[in-house]
């Protein structure tokens, strides 16, 4: 839906550009603009600060350019974490790090998600923007929007920063970061500040699904690390 109805406009959206889209037996297969010549940043090395601002860049220009109102006419779903099961994420605090910080994180789960979901001003959000689903040279491009989602934009930046920057450089650039968006919506920064850090119960309680995933190999491994910087992030701001 979102390739087909909602990001061939306008087309200066950093997104890839889809030619086509088949129907098959599997569901929809797209045929989008071949990135393979474009620069990329491996998610197990993680981006650096450099990567991150032309990253927000990117995600301002989504979120400024798509469309709520049509978003709702296509069904996107409204703030992310009211759709975890509270059994599903019971059974993952005795797999990730610092398991009596997540219970906290677990026990003020409805005061958390219904303060994130009643922040004014939400956008059409990427959902899952990390270094596995974009490009950065000769310029960014986000792809992968399966988890797109209406809710505050600062979401976006709380799951760039918590899952695709080591805890050390994450801590040296978010407040740029969340700055710099601030900036280019026209939010005072103090207050996108906030909304950052109510956004990260978004990976905060996902990272508690995350850790019930089976996975070998690379998988397991990036499975890993989201695990560990995503519980750096909770620690730092919970």
């Amino acid at each position: 839906t979102a390739y087909r109805d909602l990001l061939v406009v306008p087309s200066e959206l950093p997104v890839p550009r889809c030619f086509r889209i088949h129907d098959t037996s599997a569901g929809p297969a797209f045929v989008l603009e071949d990135l393979t010549s474009f620069g990329s940043v491996d998610q197990l090395d993680g981006l650096s600060g450099t990567d991150v601002g032309n990253i927000v860049d990117a995600l301002v220009t989504c979120h400024l350019g798509l469309s709520v109102d049509h978003a709702h006419q296509l069904g996107v779903r409204t703030a992310t974490p009211r759709n975890f099961a509270p059994d599903a994420l019971e059974r993952g605090v005795d797999l990730v790090p610092d398991k009596a910080r997540f219970r906290r994180l677990l026990d003020q789960r409805a005061e958390r998600v219904e303060y994130f979901s009643s922040l004014t001003e939400p956008v059409v959000c990427h959902g899952d923007p990390r270094a596995d689903n974009l490009v950065l040279e000769p310029s960014v491009k986000l792809f992968d929007w399966q988890q797109i989602a209406i809710q505050a934009g600062e979401a976006d930046l709380a799951w760039l920063l918590s899952t695709s920057l080591e805890p050390a450089v994450r801590r040296t650039c978010e407040r740029s970061a969340v700055d710099r968006y601030a900036d280019a919506v026209g939010r005072s920064r103090d207050e996108s500040w906030d909304r950052y850090r109510a956004g990260l119960v978004v990976p905060g309680l996902a990272v508690l699904m995350l850790a019930q995933r089976s996975a070998s190999g690379r998988l397991a491994k990036l499975v890993q690390v989201s695990i560990e910087r995503i519980a750096a992030a909770v620690a730092d701001h919970f």
